[in-house]
């Protein structure tokens, strides 16, 4: 894409995308013609005659809504997009009105015509639309292309897959047994009861002993940390969860917890006592993707070990289950 910068801006391998050059020359004739007209509205208003104040309100009003197109025009917002179109419309509209009904002929009035022409028909052309649909699906911040030398080094944390199931070889069954499955016999005396010897009896590692009987689960970070979740059938994730693993400007790409959240896991018993993961996302600005794949919209989706889940084009987490 042609607005995309090649020089990242933060680190993370981070890329801050750059509207279209036209674009920006519109955005920032529009926010400083409509500071002027801000600037002209108090002027009047401060006058003291009565009708100069009135209507230097109503400048102000003008000024303030062109300054917020232009800067939503630079931001990408569609919003701003469709208010300048309406805008250099209404424009286009006036300076008919003012040839073809009052009969007024003037140079400055077929100038307006075209002006408002060729800014409608550019903020349609393919370029500009694109950056809008980009910025509306994954924000101003993406991953920064890779260098031509070496290509497969572009993700800051490549996924990798997870190595096939092996066989519990630390607990084999008895060679001359074909019974694996029966329980030892209990000891012959023995007051504790049979619930706690049970637990006695699993193996302490600290990676898996809450997941023997409650959903349990880590998110594995770029830097190694890793966000450990234990006996939460659902967990919502939001941009508080983050914060202190990525720069201030990238976190701003992940929606608030507070606000509805980014997106969701969830923990579903199996009937061998095991958990199935699922993921959702909720509605997020953003969008979370997994193994690549954006699932904004698409309902729940099933996590596998050592997925990858890609939050708001901004963080790339490792799912591994306990």
């Amino acid at each position: 894409m042609g607005y995309r910068s090649t020089n990242p801006q933060s680190g993370g391998g981070y890329a801050y995308i750059r509207p279209p050059l036209g674009l920006m020359v519109l955005a920032v004739i529009s926010l400083l013609y409509g500071i002027g007209l801000v600037a002209a509205g108090v002027l009047m208003g401060v006058s003291g005659v009565p009708l100069l104040t009135a209507v230097g309100f109503l400048v102000m009003i003008l000024g303030g809504a062109i300054a917020a197109v232009g800067y939503g025009l630079y931001k990408g917002r569609e919003w701003a997009r469709v208010a300048a179109m309406v805008f250099y419309g209404v424009s286009m509209g006036l300076g008919v009105f003012s040839i073809t009904i009052i009969g007024v002929t003037s140079a400055i009035g077929f100038a307006q015509i075209l002006i408002s022409i060729a800014v409608i028909v550019y903020l349609n052309t393919s370029t500009v639309t694109s950056y809008f649909t980009h910025v509306k699906k994954v924000g101003t911040l993406a991953r920064a292309p890779a260098p031509a030398a070496a290509p497969a080094a572009a993700p800051a944390y490549a996924p990798r897959r997870s190595p096939p199931p092996q066989p519990r070889a630390s607990y084999p069954a008895p060679a001359t047994s074909p019974y694996v499955q029966r329980p030892p016999s209990p000891p012959p005396v023995s007051s504790m009861p049979t619930e706690a010897r049970g637990r006695e009896a699993m193996p302490q590692v600290a990676e898996t002993v809450a997941g023997a009987s409650v959903p349990s689960y880590t998110l594995e970070l770029p830097t190694g940390k890793r966000i450990r979740v234990v006996n939460e059938v659902v967990r919502v994730f939001g941009r508080e969860d983050f914060i202190g693993t990525l720069p201030q400007q990238q976190l701003a790409a992940i929606s608030r917890r507070s606000k509805g959240g980014h997106f969701r896991i969830t923990a579903a018993a199996r009937p061998d006592g095991t958990f199935e993961y699922h993921i959702e996302d909720l509605n997020s600005v953003n969008g979370t993707r997994v193994n690549g794949e954006e699932i904004r919209g698409a309902g729940p989706r099933v996590l596998e070990n050592g997925d990858i889940v890609e939050v708001g084009g901004v963080l790339r987490m490792r799912f591994l289950p306990l």
